[in-house]
């Protein structure tokens, strides 16, 4: 996990390169009538395997921050072909950068400074104490994107499960 002091000199290193412009693009939400419906629909095989994760992915956790879906960026190149997302917001205990991610052809482009950078520039301007944020132990390039833009590692988590 990583904790960033809400200080915007620190907002994003020296020399990270111009990336992709953001515009927010808040993502739909699922509710209402028929939704149990919906999801047991999804739940079934499906060729679109991508689009199942990312619903999956919305019901169990996106769909339940505390925070206004504007503040959800779509990054994308000048001629409008999206390279990520980011969804600054709070949970039920601080403000967090919630997801991020790039799309695999643009990754290793260094991208995900500018992305992360706008997800934290948006936590900021709200005037938070701190920033959290977390990644897996085995996903290097996030945790050196977040050491890149001004975070620190404060702890670690283990997950344990009973089989």
């Amino acid at each position: 996990m990583a904790s960033r002091n809400a200080d915007p000199r620190a907002e994003r290193a020296p020399g990270v390169p111009a990336g992709p412009r953001h515009r927010g693009n808040p993502l739909p939400h699922d509710s209402g009538p028929g939704r149990d419906a919906r999801r047991a629909q999804r739940r079934r095989p499906d060729p679109d395997v991508p689009r199942e994760a990312a619903v999956r992915h919305f019901d169990d956790e996106l769909a339940h921050y505390r925070s206004p879906r504007d503040w959800w960026r779509i990054a994308t190149l000048p001629d409008g072909e999206p390279v990520g997302v980011v969804t600054p917001a709070r949970n039920d205990y601080n403000p967090i950068i919630g997801y991020l991610g790039v799309l695999p052809a643009h990754r290793g482009t260094g991208y995900i400074d500018d992305i992360l950078a706008e997800g934290t520039r948006i936590l900021i301007a709200q005037d938070v104490p701190r920033i959290r944020a977390a990644t897996d132990l085995g996903n290097t390039p996030m945790a050196n994107a977040f050491q890149r833009v001004g975070y620190v590692n404060f702890e670690r988590t283990i997950n344990m499960t009973w089989d």
